[in-house]
């Protein structure tokens, strides 16, 4: 009777590492595909941000505080002796290893925002920039020249609003999530810092080479051609003017 109670708590009472090794796999696998945890490595890796140090404390951290990446190689060795383990050191560790997670994943979100304010025509600040660069003479000018057949008109102008089409998309795969979509098809910082500077790239290259002559508007004012040599006569000594 005594070795089939014994036998009984044996059987009943045998530590589950199941979650525990399921958590660990998924934290050191498809978890580390998420543009969190994707923005929170390479934050810790850029000294010239002020979340550096937190995200190394969050990722890594050390063996007395350990962040997520210390977590998964201390279960990984618990693991291996898996039959020296107590219910209750495999459950305080998988709370750790959730809780590990949890952080990353609510405070290394994608921020967007720089993106979107260069969509939305605004300042870093988020202030509105007058005029809008689609209202920019700069802008128009190129759209004169392409309606023209300005073959680089077109072509400039035809990359800057595939740049704003991709920018758009981006935004909206962030802000309207797809639940079926892949951790790793996810939009990061990076992928919204790339579409930003792809962006920005497209619309300066419509300012820099769509500018107003103004020398050209300068040379019509002194009543010049393009040469610079004076008209004759002179504008307003035409008897046009004059009639007028």
């Amino acid at each position: 009777a005594l070795k089939q109670a014994k036998q009984a708590i044996t059987n009943g009472y045998k530590t589950n590492t199941d979650k525990l090794t399921e958590a660990k796999d998924y934290a050191n696998g498809d978890f580390k595909k998420t543009p969190e945890y994707k923005n929170a490595d390479a934050i810790k890796g850029d000294n010239a941000n002020a979340k550096h140090e937190q995200a190394a404390k969050d990722v890594d951290g050390t063996d007395d505080k350990p962040g997520l990446n210390k977590l998964i190689e201390k279960i990984t060795q618990k693991l291996q002796n898996a039959n020296n383990l107590t219910q209750r050191e495999v459950d305080t560790l998988l709370k750790q290893l959730k809780s590990a997670q949890k952080k990353i994943a609510d405070n290394y979100k994608t921020d967007v925002k720089p993106l979107a304010n260069e969509v939305g025509d605004k300042d870093q600040d988020g202030n509105p920039i007058v005029p809008a660069f689609e209202e920019s003479v700069t802008y128009k000018n190129a759209l004169d020249k392409q309606n023209s057949g300005d073959a680089d008109a077109t072509a400039k102008l035809k990359d800057y609003n595939d740049k704003l089409d991709a920018a758009q998309k981006l935004l909206d795969k962030v802000a309207n999530p797809d639940p079926n979509a892949k951790p790793e098809d996810r939009p990061t910082n990076a992928d919204v810092a790339q579409a930003l500077e792809a962006l920005k790239t497209a619309k300066k290259a419509i300012d820099d080479t769509f500018k107003t002559k103004a020398g050209a508007l300068k040379l019509e004012a002194d009543d010049k051609d393009e040469h610079g040599t004076a008209h004759n006569p002179a504008f307003e000594a035409t008897t046009e003017y004059q009639n007028a």
